[in-house]
């Protein structure tokens, strides 16, 4: 049997790779084994812009090299084939990350092929994303450890959210209100086709629904009738 050697692929993306007259060496395989280590990402045909030290697969290949330990993207992953891989970050450095389990790969090569293993890594904190609403979150289980992002499902602005919920979770870094944004993404205050024949109560109850991105309830259509009518001067 060949003599078996091992290469533990850790976070790359601070390796710098060989580099002659500009360009990756090709290197013939013989006795020895030959690894690239790349802090790059592969050119595509939808992000031909903006691509951080692009390269192909193609032109990684021809250079017949054992293994290529890539670093710049986040997510341990393949390109095309086992011997071209991202390692992945050690850390969740975003919220963005938290579904991503964290690794490093164990590469072994034998007889020239190559084989792996991911080898999971866990952190003392977490970053961690909670979803729901504001009552919701409330009667979770106090966490005082990790880091948290909190996403409000609520349809309102909770006043003072992170005052309430730091008593809870100590380290909450970030809170979003994912239904607010997507409401003002979607309703505007332009009155639908046809608002002209729409009387005033109508017309209010359309913006109001536009605007808060649920029906006005009959409780409140009375009081703005009452308001328009001028029947009540102190009501509200």
């Amino acid at each position: 049997m060949a003599e078996k050697r091992i290469f533990c692929e850790h976070c790359l993306d601070d390796v710098a790779y060989h580099i002659e007259n500009r360009e990756l060496t090709r290197k013939l395989k013989g006795k020895n084994y030959t690894f690239g280590l790349m802090h790059a990402q592969e050119k595509s045909a939808t992000a031909s812009q903006n691509v951080y030290a692009p390269f192909t697969v193609d032109e990684l290949q021809n250079l017949n090299y054992d293994y290529f330990a890539l670093g710049h993207i986040h997510a341990p992953q393949q390109i095309s084939c086992d011997t071209i891989r991202y390692s992945g970050s050690l850390m969740r450095y975003s919220f963005d990350e938290v579904l991503q389990q964290k690794s490093i790969v164990d590469v072994t090569i034998v007889d020239k092929k190559v084989s792996f293993k991911l080898v999971a890594l866990k952190t003392k904190q977490n970053l961690i994303k909670f979803s729901g609403s504001f009552d919701e979150i409330m009667n979770l289980e106090d966490n005082h450890h990790d880091f948290i992002a909190v996403e409000l499902l609520d349809t309102m602005i909770v006043p003072n959210a992170i005052d309430y919920l730091r008593t809870k979770f100590t380290n909450v870094l970030q809170i979003t209100y994912p239904n607010l944004i997507s409401q003002q993404i979607k309703n505007n205050t332009k009155a639908d086709q046809g608002f002209e024949k729409l009387s005033s109560l109508e017309l209010f109850a359309q913006f109001y629904q536009k605007i808060k991105g649920v029906p006005i309830d009959d409780k409140s259509k009375a009081i703005i009738t009452k308001i328009m009518k001028g029947e009540d001067d102190h009501v509200a």
